[in-house]
């Protein structure tokens, strides 16, 4: 993804922070790789983890702020 198809501006990559861990300023104090997994997907048993299929990816537009989601799916890694 080179341009935002909103209004043809170019895309950055961005990590998005995760905010369950809090530091004193109330902000994410640590970067999470964000994954997905399928909708049906439940928690293991002897685990207690749920399958991921990727991790989640994301741009933002220099031009009008949106932000683009996409998925890099964990067979991509090993290509």
């Amino acid at each position: 993804m080179k341009d935002c198809p909103d209004c043809s501006s170019d895309l950055h990559p961005i990590k998005l922070l995760d905010a369950t861990v809090r530091d004193f300023q109330l902000e994410g104090s640590q970067h999470t790789v964000l994954r997905y997994a399928a909708p049906n997907e439940h928690q293991s048993m002897f685990m207690g983890k749920i399958k991921g299929l990727g991790e989640v990816g994301a741009h933002v537009c220099s031009g009008c702020g949106r932000i683009f989601l996409y998925a890099k799916p964990d067979s991509e890694k090993y290509k």
